[in-house]
């Protein structure tokens, strides 16, 4: 496996698992701080930073919408988003679910 596909993977596996955080909140909205420390039990320990990149390719692609906050960024699922993450969509910077995680 190349670094390139690597980081590919690495990268549409951090967007799922944002995605899927977001759709098991009761209204599927989550500050960037709760998504880091959340993140980190998948195994992904990134700077809030990393976050907000990820965060802004996902809005770039109507997966999820962002509120700029004065100190904090919110991030809500969309309909297309919570499709993606159930399996329903196919997205090319989102990795599709494992069956168990179906």
């Amino acid at each position: 496996m190349q670094k390139s596909d690597y980081e590919k993977y690495k990268s549409q596996d951090i967007k799922f698992w944002i995605i899927k955080i977001l759709s098991v909140d009761s209204d599927y909205k989550v500050n960037d701080n709760i998504l880091q420390m959340n993140l980190r039990d998948f195994g992904h320990n990134l700077s809030l930073n990393a976050i907000n990149q990820h965060l802004s390719e996902l809005e770039d692609v109507k997966l999820i919408t962002l509120e700029r906050l004065e100190n904090l960024t919110l991030a809500k699922a969309t309909r297309t988003g919570l499709d993606t993450v159930a399996g329903r969509l196919n997205s090319n910077i989102v990795r599709r679910p494992n069956p168990e995680e179906l």
